[in-house]
């Protein structure tokens, strides 16, 4: 009898249990959702924002601003969003104000996922606290629309802060001193700064300082504020110019002050006719406000010593001194055209001695030196025909943004200093010529428009993005051969690397050669190169060496070894590994029209015995009939890695 009243009882208890166990499953589910914390745990902004000095984030005024909050809700409860004053301290509050802010009007909060809420701050809002004046951030409390609370409290701080305007331009003027100094004119976006803000200020009406950082050292803060028309400079201890006290550094249109209620002249203490301190100085310039939040920086160089020869009747001797007293290591600037002519002094090379950078002034019109081809001395005419620049010794020479036009230089061949109608260089100095144009200059020796001399000392040349077009060797001497219509390098070691240049219709003329020798021989019209076999030459980039030319003697045959290039026994290097033809060498139209007395010998290069070509990319083409002879190999060695066939 008790082990059927056990049996029963186990029975029975067993369906009580399978009977009851969904509202068990109910309370668990129950119990889990009342017991479930959700809470925000992070943030971030959609809209443009910074941050301050000490890290907290700052919103500009003059947009809207959104602030995305992500929430940990793993049960997806449904949040209470405000919607208006009184139902707002519940769910979200701002400590930092004076008055509550009204949702709909001032900011919205909605849940546009189950674990995101969007913060959206108006911008009539934003602007009743710019400068930073108070926190704005939230204080945030969530709460279910069933009416589950959670305890968990979000809070961050939010300043309304913009940056200061930018500085959109910087040019260089001087100051009307005596003894003038570089003046740094800041143009400032002036697009909003009186935009009226909280409640009667102006939207850029908490600058305070001009930031400014030379040459890389301590940054010094000028002091600076907005007033109701412009800048106000009166407690910048002079170190703000009002626009009367700033004049042009250049009479080139291109150098006008800049004027307009919001542009900033910074004098420097670096003066622009200094010959003794010609350095470029760079500075760097931000504006900030009372926050310590600033714009972003804007850097300028000055130009050195400048030349400006407009107005002088005689520029090509006001550049000459220049060049002759300048600090070693200086920097010359140069504007507009500068014309040698008959007057005394005002002609003849310019001779560079010392360390020494010559530049057109940025962003002005091509500076031009016109030597003019002034032929030779009369009674009526006291100058004698010249080159344009003539470097010597152990020097570093920087040329840049320069045209060099009709130099001639009438040194007869094979005596010491002949050459370089343009630009003669000794065998110790490096040259770096930077978008130099060297064009329509003659030489009676090696180099039309430029020649390296022999000599000792391993030298180099840098050109980059330079022209060398129209030059011409014209020899009447007793020397059977000449050599680099366009560019003579010397029988010595040096590096020339020749990065996207032309080197185009420059010409050999033997038209006047004297010698007894019945057959006269020209290499190289565009470029003769490579000449030792410790010399490399390196032609790289959109390098175009286009259409040079040789003239031959009225009786005599020539040999023409090279129209476009004469390689003699040193490695030369044509284009890059991997490098298409658009950023390549292009090497061509020389050899179409070849007068009957002239035997082109590799129309478009010639290789020397000894001579080594890497020819890595590009094209060397159209350049004859003969496709055979584009290039000719006398005893040299041609690796042809370009993937390409000569024609």
């Amino acid at each position: 009898m008790r082990k059927f009243i056990t049996f029963i009882t186990v029975i029975s208890f067993s369906l009580i249990f399978a009977c009851c166990q969904p509202y068990a499953a109910d309370i668990e589910e129950f119990l889990s959702y009342w017991s479930s914390e959700a809470a925000v745990t992070g943030f971030k902004i959609t809209s443009e924002y910074y941050r301050n000095d000490v890290g907290v984030v700052c919103l500009p005024s003059d947009r809207d601003a959104t602030v995305i909050l992500t929430v940990r809700n793993p049960k997806k409860f449904r949040f209470v969003m405000p919607t208006t004053v009184s139902d707002a301290a519940a769910v979200i509050r701002f400590p930092g104000l004076p008055s509550p802010p009204s949702p709909g009007t001032d900011y919205t909060l909605m849940q546009s996922v189950p674990d995101t809420l969007e913060l959206k701050y108006k911008s009539d809002f934003l602007k009743k606290y710019e400068w930073g004046t108070a926190d704005i951030g939230p204080v945030i409390t969530l709460k279910s629309d069933d009416g589950k609370p959670f305890s968990q409290t979000f809070r961050t701080n939010i300043m309304v802060n913009i940056l200061p305007p930018k500085i959109t331009k910087i040019t260089i003027a001087k100051s009307t001193d005596p003894t003038p100094c570089y003046v740094v004119c800041c143009e400032i976006d002036g697009t909003n700064i009186l935009d009226p803000v909280n409640s009667g200020g102006k939207l850029h009406g908490d600058i305070v300082a001009l930031r400014v950082t030379k040459d890389g050292g301590t940054e010094k803060t000028i002091p600076i504020s907005v007033n109701g028309t412009g800048f106000d400079i009166t407690h910048s201890g002079g170190k703000l110019l009002s626009p009367g006290s700033v004049t042009p550094l250049f009479s080139d249109s291109s150098y006008t002050v800049p004027s307009g209620q919001w542009v900033v002249y910074l004098k420097t203490d670096i003066k622009p006719y200094d010959l003794t301190a010609a350095s470029p100085h760079t500075y760097r310039i931000r504006l900030a406000d009372r926050k310590n939040l600033t714009s972003d920086a804007k850097e300028t160089r000055t130009l050195g010593y400048s030349v400006d020869t407009s107005g002088f009747s005689k520029p090509w001797k006001k550049v000459r001194d220049a060049v002759a007293n300048v600090a070693d290591g200086g920097v010359i600037t140069l504007s507009g055209t500068i014309n040698a002519t008959n007057d005394a002094d005002n002609h003849g090379h310019i001779e560079i001695s010392r360390n020494l950078t010559i530049q057109g002034a940025p962003g002005n019109s091509p500076v031009v030196l016109d030597a003019q081809h002034l032929g030779p001395p009369s009674s009526t005419n006291i100058a004698e025909s010249h080159r344009i620049f003539t470097v010597k010794g152990a020097v570093e020479v920087t040329l840049k943004d320069l045209t060099l036009k009709r130099g001639k230089d009438a040194v007869a061949a094979n005596k010491v200093g002949s050459g370089g109608g343009g630009i003669w260089a000794s065998a110790n100095a490096n040259l770096t010529l930077i978008n130099v144009t060297v064009k329509d200059c003659i030489s009676k020796a090696h180099g039309g428009g430029i020649r390296y001399d022999h000599g000792t000392g391993n030298k180099r040349l840098t050109m980059i993005n330079c022209t060398i077009k129209n030059n011409t060797v014209k020899d009447n001497g007793t020397t059977d051969d000449s050599s680099g219509g366009g560019i003579s390098l010397p029988w010595c070691p040096y590096t020339a690397v020749i990065d996207g240049c032309t080197i185009s219709d420059n010409v050999i003329d033997m038209s006047a050669k004297t010698s007894s020798e019945l057959r006269l021989e020209a290499k190289g019209c565009g470029l003769a190169c490579s000449a030792t076999t410790d010399s490399i030459t390196i032609i790289k980039g959109h390098t175009v060496i286009e259409n040079n030319q040789c003239v031959p003697h009225t009786s005599k045959f020539c040999d023409c070894r090279g129209m476009g290039i004469f390689c003699g026994r040193g490695p030369l290097t044509i284009g890059e590994n991997d490098k298409g033809d658009d950023e390549s060498p292009d090497i061509l139209r020389h050899g179409n029209s070849i007068p009957a007395s002239v035997t082109a010998v590799g129309t478009a290069l010639y290789i020397k015995k000894k001579g080594t070509v890497r020819w890595l990319s590009g094209r060397i083409h159209n350049n004859g009939s003969n496709a055979n002879n584009s290039i000719k190999n006398d005893g040299g060695t041609l690796y042809n890695r370009s993937g390409k066939s000569p024609s």
